[in-house]
């Protein structure tokens, strides 16, 4: 065996994994795993991985452990690749429960040069390429060669495109781990982690788990949520907020065998960046180590959004369920924050396809079945909340009909329906409506369509607009009724994200007025203790 097993170790598993990191049943000890290590499903279900590779420039070490016992089986440097295959060309030479007498085979036949490596399934196994089993005997007379067996495609390791282990995943307790515990493990792509890396077989692909301590992997969640660049006791609130999530949803994933997801299902967490774990992250995440929100002595769901547009929103109105420390506030340090999202514009057509190449808002909700074709909309309707987010439009047509259409469902139709470089999007559901409305005259130069909040009339000395809702023009046969459909309407409005608990714009402006982290939870989330 190679020296120096001290820097970067693979690690088989054949031992309960849910025993392991979960705590107390289904009543996990909040407390406790604040302080814990947290595993972190990075590929999984339909993004599970055909092949995975794990490197380290430093000494790595193959290690099984069965039975809680461990056994080193293989060290070297480079890169290690993880596949699934079907087994062709291996002989086992020497196989036993016991791994101990497997080692001492497997030692014998190297010491002599012999191109030996391990097996499991089920069984521990020296394993040689059948072309090779003559060398065998010549070393050991006493064993006798046979075909390795398995009842599925295994797991094969190779380390510089040279076979190490065949291990058959007999059960999902059979797992691998690449484990630091100093440096980095870089992974597929070339992203580094922390701690461990766990590999599952699941089919014939591959699920990831990173596993390492709760505050390391706050380390590769913060940034992503909150600019490093921004004053620390913003951060340190976003730090806490992220580490009550992180607790309150600990069991979230527990039948898949780790505590949260990396994307924003849970919370976004792409590993170690040196561009993005920066001083001010690393203090942020420090001086608030351990510290979660709790209301009445539990962790809180610490939701957060990233501009509130001038008031959070109760939780009820989001998600349809009464919390008490999610009330909507009045938010005024959102919209004094300087950025672009205290005031935005949204402008389209109503029908056919706007000069940005986006679908137009009536054939928007017609396509997703908000709305029939032939309602034509005459005027929009806001009803909004007390926090001025919408609850629903009230679209009435040019026959009087009316329609409600959700705000949640308008966020869903044109949230993601941007103009180039994403320079108008409805960011939000705090939001008004304004539409225009044309009409057409007759003059020597023939018909001209005109936008009825041009007309002005004159009368008593003063210009006045004429109100696009009751326009007539007197004719020969009495008064009629201009038409006045819509064709362009423009949402006008402020804010980004469902609105409920801390805004992150806000706590940017709370920290550059002077108010801590503390101070910043305590306002957004209410009768909440930060301990």
């Amino acid at each position: 065996m190679d020296r120096m097993f001290s820097k970067i170790i693979i690690t088989l598993i054949v031992v309960s994994i849910c025993s392991s990191f979960f705590y107390g049943g289904e009543n996990i000890q909040f407390a406790e795993a604040a302080q814990q290590e947290i595993r972190v499903g990075l590929h999984f279900g339909s993004n599970a991985l055909d092949a995975v590779n794990l490197t380290s420039n430093d000494n790595n070490t193959l290690k099984a452990y069965h039975n809680s016992t461990e056994h080193p089986l293989y060290s070297a440097e480079g890169n290690f690749k993880f596949s699934v295959t079907n087994v062709e060309g291996v002989s086992t030479v020497f196989n036993d429960r016991d791994v101990t007498q497997v080692v001492k085979i497997y030692e014998e036949l190297k010491k002599n040069d012999v191109p030996a490596f391990y097996g499991f399934n089920g069984l521990w196994h020296v394993l040689v390429p059948t072309e090779q089993v003559n060398q065998v005997t010549e070393v050991n007379s006493s064993l006798r060669p046979s075909n390795f067996s398995v009842s599925n495609s295994v797991i094969k390791v190779e380390n510089q495109n040279t076979t190490v282990a065949l291990f058959e995943q007999v059960d999902q307790n059979t797992v691998l781990r690449l484990h630091s515990d100093e440096e980095f493990v870089s992974f597929n792509n070339g992203s580094k982690y922390r701690g461990f890396m766990e590999i599952v077989k699941e089919n014939n692909s591959f699920k990831v788990i990173n596993q390492l301590d709760l505050d390391l992997y706050l380390r590769g969640v913060v940034p992503y949520e909150m600019s490093p660049s921004w004053p620390t006791e913003a951060l340190a609130a976003q730090a806490v907020a992220a580490r009550t999530y992180a607790v309150r949803n600990w069991n979230k994933y527990r039948s898949r065998g780790f505590n949260v997801c990396a994307t924003v299902n849970s919370q976004v967490y792409k590993g170690y960046n040196s561009s993005y774990e920066t001083p001010r992250i690393v203090d942020a995440i420090t001086k608030t180590e351990g510290e979660i929100i709790t209301f009445n002595g539990n962790p809180i769901d610490a939701v957060y959004h990233s501009h509130s547009g001038g008031h959070t929103e109760d939780s009820e109105n989001v998600w349809g369920g009464t919390l008490s420390y999610l009330r909507g506030v009045e938010d005024p340090y959102s919209t004094r924050s300087g950025s672009m999202l205290d005031d935005w514009t949204y402008e389209t057509v109503i029908e056919g396809i706007d000069e940005h190449g986006r679908t137009g808002f009536k054939d928007e909700l017609v396509s997703r079945g908000h709305l029939d074709a032939n309602f034509e909309i005459a005027d929009i309707e806001v009803v909004a909340f007390d926090s001025g987010r919408v609850d629903y439009l009230l679209l009435t047509s040019e026959q009087g009909e009316k329609v409600k259409v959700t705000g949640r469902q308008i966020f869903g139709a044109f949230h993601n329906n941007t103009s180039p470089g994403g320079s108008q999007r409805l960011w939000s559901r705090v939001f008004d409506v304004k539409m225009d409305s044309n009409t057409y005259i007759k003059s020597g130069h023939g018909v001209d369509k005109v936008s009825v909040d041009k007309f002005s009339v004159v009368g008593d000395n003063q210009t006045s607009a004429i109100s696009g809702e009751n326009t007539y023009v007197l004719t020969s046969s009495g008064k009629n009724s201009l038409p006045t459909r819509p064709e362009n309407i423009t949402l006008d409005g402020s804010g980004w994200g469902h609105g409920a608990g801390m805004s992150q714009w806000g706590a940017r402006q709370m920290a550059v007025e002077g108010y801590n982290y503390r101070e910043i939870l305590e306002y957004y989330y209410r009768q909440v203790q930060v301990r």
